[in-house]
């Protein structure tokens, strides 16, 4: 099986991952990203089903609430995201190619 959350947390808008159990299972993950473009905020808030968005001072916070059945998705999801917010922004780290641009 393929690690999604080691995947998830090489993007460069990705904060945290969190994992919650209940009985010793995952019963979802809670999956922080930051951006600081808040012209963005449609396409963060589009991006996930569950939870919860903020703006502050031209910066976006959001955390998403992501089963382990649907981590695929949401990574899926992610990955397109983040590599539109690189074409936008070139000084970002685009992990596709593991470089840095300047």
């Amino acid at each position: 099986m393929i690690d999604f959350i080691g995947k998830i947390t090489q993007f460069s808008i990705v904060s945290s991952v969190e994992t919650v159990l209940a009985a010793g299972r995952i019963k979802h993950y809670r999956i922080n990203i930051e951006v600081e473009n808040a012209g963005l905020y449609k396409e963060i808030e589009r991006l996930w089903n569950f939870g919860t968005v903020r703006i502050t001072r031209n910066m976006i916070a959001a955390e998403y609430i992501v089963t382990p059945e649907e981590i695929l998705k949401f990574y899926c999801r992610l990955k397109k995201l983040a590599s539109g917010i690189n074409k936008k922004n070139p000084k970002t780290l685009d992990i596709q190619k593991k470089t840095v641009y300047n």
